[in-house]
């Protein structure tokens, strides 16, 4: 089987209706479709909270860089290095607050401390609000689907968490859950925790350029 069809498994939603070369992967949508033909160069905003999960943070930083994404990790504490829950140190690139750009996609990584920090900043909501009404890609993995349901962000759209929050997802009602490792609907991509950490990046990474620029990315990182 194709390298991308088994890595990029995710689960096909309704508006995906175009057909690719290869089944597994869902089309890609109207609002963001300019990919690889447009010379801009496309930008990720990954958050770091106290208390993240390194896998979780660094997974797609690699992956979107290797695939010609400009990321940026801001630190919701400042520029300061921070140590994640396994005591991995990561000093992000800008502090939030002097974030003023427009980016492509915004990143929100997991664990409970760091969705409840996440929670707690009016910054990131107001990021995320400005990010859904332009239809912006939003990427979340394990507890990080939470925090969207804590602001309203993408109500009624399918998405997937690690287990542990799925009840409190499902008793929300706000969302169509889905027992998959990864799920698109529209702008909203998420996955269920550190195991899927790769395959999520690589889906962010087809969303933000293309499914090719994608394929070379899992191929060169020897993904089967």
């Amino acid at each position: 089987m194709n390298t991308c069809s088994n890595i990029i498994n995710v689960v096909r939603q309704p508006c995906f209706s175009k057909t690719l070369a290869l089944p597994a992967i869902p089309s890609l949508s109207s609002f963001q479709r300019c990919s690889s033909s447009c010379n801009k160069k496309r930008k990720a905003l990954i958050f770091l909270p106290p208390a993240f999960e390194e896998i979780e943070v660094v997974t797609p930083a690699d992956v979107l860089r290797r695939g010609g994404v400009e990321v940026t990790i801001a630190g919701l504490e400042g520029k300061k290095a921070m140590h994640g829950l396994n005591c991995v140190e990561i000093k992000p690139d800008k502090d939030l607050d002097d974030i003023c750009d427009d980016f492509d996609a915004l990143i929100l990584t997991g664990d409970d401390k760091a969705s409840n920090a996440l929670c707690g900043c009016k910054r990131v909501e107001k990021l995320l609000k400005k990010q859904e009404k332009e239809c912006k890609i939003i990427a979340a993995i394990c507890s990080a689907p939470t925090v969207l349901m804590n602001f309203g962000i993408a109500k009624k759209k399918c998405l997937t968490s690690h287990p542990d929050h799925e009840e409190k997802i499902r008793k929300c009602g706000d969302y169509k859950y889905k027992c998959a490792d990864v799920v698109v609907d529209d702008f909203l991509i998420t996955a269920k925790g550190e195991a899927q950490a790769l395959q999520w990046a690589l889906t962010i990474l087809m969303h933000l350029t293309d499914e090719r620029n994608a394929c070379c990315i899992a191929k060169t990182m020897l993904v089967k």
